[in-house]
């Protein structure tokens, strides 16, 4: 994997960060970053830190705690198939463009935004989350950025795909509203917003979810809950966005995850045994178009969104 560079930031690796208070530009010098207004903000070890405590609040404090010492580490959830079929996906939107950027929004380690750097390698691929921790393991490939995704971080129309990539659920409603915004804000016309997150229609997760002792093996925060599509649709149509796809998908996971997982013996079957029967059901097709359909949007544990924006309101 590359090694992070110092010298990269003055060719233009950290251009487009802005204030998290007002959103306006940073410029980079000396290894930081700097407002019009002359704040400034750090990057040390590779990770640009534009979190301001002047916006910390109780959500805030509460889920830096909670990631503060991570179940599981250095693994992850799922195998690397996953991310090859989503990638194919997100290219059939580009049309042979390579010259892409992406921003992984509470992504921690990066691995989303890593199979995107792989699949896109001319494209400058950033991932933000709020744990150090987890960025720290990030690829020193990809432009890390330490940030609460609720406020600015990345200037308008700079981004072609932006993912909230099974990290969008553990925000509270409002909060979830606010750091959609965010990230609508920052795509360029005809950019992408992907989404990959807990089907709350699938029903063994409610029936997980329902049990205190099982939700605790598989949620981080007891506040987590699964959601469904037509929560995005509420904040992305207003703002110009129109869904262009989506499915439902049980997908692969990692057994080594699993591993470091408590009750990861129990789990890996049923979740494999979920996969499984999915792709026998699909007799070949890799993915459902759920869109038009009653049933299907109930078989899947995760839902795969897809959001373009188009400005025509």
């Amino acid at each position: 994997m590359p090694e992070y560079h110092g010298t990269v930031s003055a060719n233009g690796f950290w251009d487009g960060l802005v204030g998290p208070v007002d959103g306006t530009p940073l410029m980079y010098s000396d290894g930081k970053l700097t407002a019009a207004s002359g704040k400034t903000y750090s990057i040390t070890d590779g990770i640009a830190n534009l979190m301001d405590e002047s916006l910390f609040d109780d959500h805030l404090r509460h889920e830096l705690e909670v990631f503060e010492s991570p179940k599981v580490k250095n693994v992850c959830y799922f195998q690397q198939s996953l991310f090859d079929e989503v990638m194919s996906i997100i290219k059939s939107f580009f049309h042979e463009e390579n010259n892409l950027s992406c921003v992984e929004i509470g992504g921690g380690e990066g691995y989303f935004a890593g199979a995107f750097k792989e699949s896109f390698p001319e494209g400058v691929s950033s991932v933000c989350d709020i744990s150090l921790q987890y960025l720290k393991t990030a690829p020193q490939n990809l432009r890390r950025i330490m940030c609460d995704a609720r406020h600015p971080y990345l200037d308008r129309d700079t981004v072609d795909v932006a993912a909230f990539w099974v990290s969008l659920h553990h925000f509270m409603q409002n909060d979830m509203s606010m750091a959609i915004t965010q990230a609508a804000n920052i795509l360029k016309r005809n950019g992408i917003l992907l989404c990959f997150e807990p089907n709350s229609h699938f029903f063994p997760r409610r029936l997980l979810s329902a049990t205190s002792a099982l939700k605790k093996l598989v949620y981080k925060d007891e506040d987590e809950e699964a959601f469904y599509v037509s929560q995005l649709d509420r904040v992305l149509t207003p703002l110009g966005f129109k869904m262009v796809f989506l499915t439902v998908h049980n997908p692969p996971y990692n057994p080594e995850f699993f591993r470091q997982v408590s009750g990861g013996s129990v789990f890996f079957p049923v979740t494999q045994g979920f996969y499984s029967l999915e792709r026998l059901l699909k007799a070949g097709q890799q993915w459902w178009d759920v869109k038009h359909s009653k049933l299907l949007p109930y078989l899947g544990s995760y839902f795969l969104s897809v959001y373009r924006r188009t400005d025509d309101l």
